[in-house]
């Protein structure tokens, strides 16, 4: 190979290094980088989900196992996981060198079958009952009982188990329902007249989805008053439910209270 030629060839490696480092070439990314990672849903069963990179036409599905391999994309960018019946998820991405790395595991959760507050189990959705319904001039989220001295959340909770996530769907699937919690004090007091903390707030993590569901999770244990408020008036009513908040062995859930939904996604 004369001079030329090496010249020739040793531009064609350079260019093509620096074509691997700054735009998505298939052979370049299977070869200097990747994200694996795995999708299952909230029991570890795996999700053959779609893997892809917003923005770009990057995407893998992934296999039986629930595990996928994205080829490297520099820069910063956002991977989205999605399956048909299930609430998509994000993970935000800062990489400029072609490196190989794993990805956390990506839990999928199902839409719930319909609207209402929903627990969900092994064997599918659980529907929570609503405790009590009452307007917002004398509901919990004014803490207003008007001639009443107190307010009182009768009867027994329901079991929320522990480590799963609550998952409400608006009855028109687009409301921005407002939710608040409370601890339940012994004898089912929620609030007293004169007390001046008018109740113990619990702190809600709560995930509001683009097709309306709402995930709600909290680190908090014991029995919770769950209001949520759908209605941009003050006449329409908040849902109040009661729940103990406790962990759960799976056939526990089995024999619980409330209506039972098979298990699968419902309508999104």
């Amino acid at each position: 190979m004369g001079l030329m030629e090496r010249t020739t060839a040793f531009r064609s490696v350079v260019l093509l290094l620096a074509t691997c480092a700054f735009v998505l070439v298939p052979g370049c990314a299977r070869e200097n980088g990747a994200i694996t990672g795995k999708v299952v849903d909230l029991f570890g069963h795996p999700v053959p989900a779609r893997a892809g990179v917003d923005g770009q036409a990057v995407s893998v599905t992934a296999g039986e196992d629930g595990t996928y391999r994205l080829p490297f994309v520099p820069g910063r960018f956002v991977v989205r996981i999605e399956a048909p019946g299930y609430y998509s998820e994000t993970t935000s991405w800062d990489l400029y060198e072609a490196v190989r790395v794993t990805a956390a595991t990506v839990v999928l959760i199902t839409h719930p079958p319909g609207p209402g507050l929903w627990l969900p189990g092994e064997d599918g959705y659980r529907r929570l009952g609503v405790k009590m319904v009452r307007n917002r001039v004398n509901s919990v989220l004014g803490l207003s009982t008007g001639s009443s001295r107190s307010l009182l959340v009768p009867g027994a909770p329901q079991r929320w188990c522990r480590g799963r996530p609550l998952v409400y769907q608006p009855p028109n699937g687009r409301a921005d329902p407002g939710i608040t919690a409370w601890k339940v004090a012994s004898g089912g007091l929620l609030w007293r007249e004169g007390d001046s903390a008018r109740g113990t707030p619990v702190s809600l993590e709560i995930r509001r989805e683009q097709t309306g569901g709402v995930i709600v999770r909290t680190a908090a244990s014991g029995r919770i008053a769950i209001a949520i408020d759908t209605g941009d008036s003050d006449w329409l009513p908040a849902q109040v439910y009661d729940l103990e908040h406790v962990p759960c062995p799976k056939e526990a859930d089995r024999g619980a209270p409330g209506a039972r939904e098979p298990r699968g996604a419902g309508p999104g």
